[in-house]
C-alpha cells in the first residue's frame, strides 16, 4: 500500500510539474509573441512611412507654398495658383524641386510612424485593447502626441525647406539658422498648434477607420485590402477637415515666428485680415497626401499584420 501511493504522490508531483511547466512556457511563447508584433509594428511603420514620404511629398509641398501666402506686415504676398505653383517650382529647381525637404520629412515621418505604430501595439497588447470608438480616439491621440514632440524638429525645418520664404538651404544649414536666430527653442516653434492639429487627425482617424471595419465586419463582410483603404480614405477625408484650421495655424507660424508669436494671436491676426476662408487654405492639397499616407499607412500596417501572424 505504501508503495502504491508514494507511486500515486510521484505522478500527481509529475503531472503538476508539467502543468506547470506547460504554463511557464505559454507565458514564455506569449511574450515571444507579442514582442515580436511590436518589433513587427516598427518594421512595418517604418517601411510604410518611407514609402508614403518619397511618393507623395510633391502635395507636401505645393501645400506648404500655398499656406505661405500670408499676410505679413501687412503686405500680402504674392498669391499663386495650383498650376502657377507647379511652373514657379520646376521653372526654380527643376523636377526635383518637388521633392524639396524629403530629407526632413523622412527624418519625421519614418521614425514617427514606427513610435506610433510600436505604441500603438505595445498599448493594445500589454495595457488595453480598445473596442470602443473613443478608446481608439484616446489611444491614437497619445500615440501621435508622444511621436510629435520628440519629433517636432524635423517638421520646423521641413516647413522651412518646402517653403519660398528662407531661399535654397541644406537641412542642416536651416537647422543651424533658426537655432542662431532664435535659440534651441526655435526648433519648437508651432508645438502647440503641431499638437492640436496632429494627435486629434491620429485620434480621430484611428477612431473612424476602427469604426467603418467593425460596421464592415458585423455585416459579414470579408476585410480585403481594397476595403481597408477605402475605410482609410474617408476616415482621412473627415479628420482632414476638423483639423485643418491648426495645419495653417502651424505652417504660419513656423515660417513667421516673429509675427505670429502666440496661437490666440495668430487666430485673431489672420480671421482679422483674411477672413475665415483662410483657416482652410491648402485644404485640398493636405487632406490628399494626408489621406492617402495614413490609408496607404494603416493598410499596408494592418495588412502586414494579418498576413504575418496567420502565416
Amino acid at each position: 500500500m505504501t508503495d502504491v501511493s508514494l507511486l500515486e504522490g510521484n505522478k500527481k508531483t509529475t503531472t503538476s510539474e508539467i502543468k506547470e511547466s506547460n504554463l511557464a512556457k505559454n507565458i514564455i511563447n506569449h511574450n515571444q509573441s507579442n514582442r515580436n508584433d511590436i518589433a513587427k509594428s516598427i518594421i512595418f511603420g517604418s517601411t510604410s512611412g518611407f514609402i508614403t514620404s518619397v511618393l507623395l511629398q510633391p502635395l507636401d509641398r505645393l501645400k506648404t507654398l500655398s499656406q505661405q501666402n500670408i499676410i505679413k506686415d501687412k503686405k500680402c504676398v504674392k498669391q499663386y495658383s495650383l498650376f502657377q505653383s507647379c511652373q514657379k517650382i520646376y521653372y526654380d529647381n527643376g523636377i526635383t524641386g518637388f521633392w524639396r525637404g524629403l530629407n526632413p520629412t523622412l527624418l519625421r515621418v519614418v521614425p514617427g510612424v514606427s513610435i506610433h505604430f510600436g505604441l500603438y501595439q505595445t498599448t493594445k497588447l500589454y495595457i488595453y485593447n480598445p473596442q470602443r470608438g473613443y478608446e481608439h480616439f484616446a489611444i491614437g491621440f497619445f500615440c501621435r502626441s508622444f511621436a510629435a514632440i520628440i519629433l517636432h524638429p524635423t517638421t520646423v525645418i521641413k516647413t522651412r525647406l518646402e517653403s519660398s520664404v528662407y531661399g535654397n538651404q541644406s537641412t542642416v544649414n536651416v537647422g543651424k539658422a533658426i537655432i542662431r536666430e532664435y535659440g534651441i527653442r526655435g526648433l519648437w516653434f508651432g508645438l502647440i498648434p503641431t499638437l492640436l492639429r496632429d494627435a486629434p487627425f491620429s485620434g480621430l482617424y484611428l477612431m473612424f477607420y476602427r469604426q467603418q471595419l467593425t460596421f464592415v465586419e458585423c455585416n459579414d463582410y470579408d476585410i480585403t485590402p481594397i476595403i481597408r483603404l477605402s475605410c482609410g480614405m474617408s476616415a482621412g477625408v473627415l479628420a482632414c477637415f476638423i483639423t485643418q484650421p491648426f495645419d495653417v495655424l502651424k505652417t504660419t507660424a513656423q515660417l513667421y515666428p516673429k509675427d505670429y508669436s502666440s496661437v490666440v494671436k495668430t487666430v485673431q491676426k489672420l480671421y482679422k485680415n483674411l477672413g475665415t476662408g483662410v483657416f482652410f487654405k491648402g485644404f485640398i492639397l493636405r487632406a490628399s497626401r494626408r489621406t492617402l499616407t495614413a490609408a496607404l499607412n494603416w493598410t499596408f500596417f494592418d495588412e502586414l499584420i494579418k498576413r504575418t501572424s496567420s502565416s
